[in-house]
C-alpha cells in the first residue's frame, strides 16, 4: 500500500498481517483526494474506522495541517503510530486506539473541530447509519464549511438526512460508493473550503 499524491508520493506504507482490516482501495482514494482536491490544503482531518490509516495518511501528505485516527484494533494502532513515524508526521497526527462512538465523545468534549471527516465502517448499513445519525445530532465536530464522507457498499443505501447532515453526492467504484454529507445549507455550496478560504 502506496501513498498516491503530494508530498509523499509513492510512500510504501506499513500494514500487519490478517485479513480483519479492509484497507480503502487506491482507486478509491484516488476518487475521494481528486474531489477534495484543493479544498485541503491546512484543513483538519477525521480519519474513522481508520485500519491503518491509509486516508489520513494521504491526507496529511496532500496538504492537511493535521488528522485524527480512530481505530480500535489495536495492532492497527501500532502499525499506524509507526507510519506516522516514519513519515515523520508525528507531531500533526493523533491516534485514538478506541470504538469510534466513545473516541467521537471525547473529540466534541475537547472541543475539537474539523473540515473533513471520513468514515470507513465495515459493510453493512447499520454502522454507516449510526456513526452518520451521531454526527448529525452532535454537529460541533464538524465546521460549517466541512464535509463528512462515508464509504460503504454501493448497495448499503444510506439516508438522505441524519440530523443536520445533508446528502449532496454519491460517486460509485466498484462494490464500493462514496456518500458526502454536509451541513443544512451548505449542501448547497458546493465543496468545502478550508479554514479562512
Amino acid at each position: 500500500m502506496r501513498i498516491l499524491g503530494g508530498q509523499a508520493k509513492g510512500q510504501r506504507l506499513k500494514t500487519g498481517a490478517g485479513r480483519q482490516v479492509r484497507p480503502t482501495a487506491a482507486a478509491v482514494r484516488k476518487v475521494l483526494f481528486d474531489i477534495l482536491g484543493p479544498h485541503l490544503e491546512g484543513t483538519r482531518f477525521l480519519d474513522l474506522f481508520a485500519g491503518y490509516g491509509s486516508v489520513g495518511l494521504e491526507a496529511l501528505s496532500r496538504g492537511a495541517a493535521q488528522a485524527v485516527f480512530v481505530e480500535r484494533n489495536r495492532q492497527c494502532c501500532r502499525v499506524l503510530a509507526e507510519n506516522l513515524h516514519a513519515l515523520g508526521w508525528q507531531e500533526r497526527g493523533e491516534v485514538l486506539c478506541a470504538e469510534v462512538h466513545r473516541a467521537l465523545e471525547t473529540l466534541a468534549h475537547r472541543g475539537e473541530q474539523f473540515e473533513v471527516i471520513f468514515a470507513d465502517p465495515p459493510y453493512g448499513v447499520t454502522a454507516a447509519s449510526e456513526c452518520l445519525a451521531w454526527l448529525g445530532v452532535h454537529p460541533s465536530l464538524l465546521r460549517a464549511e466541512g464535509v463528512v464522507v462515508v464509504q460503504h457498499h454501493y448497495r448499503d443505501q444510506l439516508a438522505k438526512v441524519y440530523g443536520q447532515l445533508r446528502r449532496q453526492r454519491q460517486r460509485r467504484m466498484g462494490e464500493a460508493q462514496l456518500t458526502f454529507y454536509y451541513l443544512g445549507s451548505q449542501a448547497l455550496q458546493g465543496p468545502l473550503r478550508g479554514p479562512g478560504g
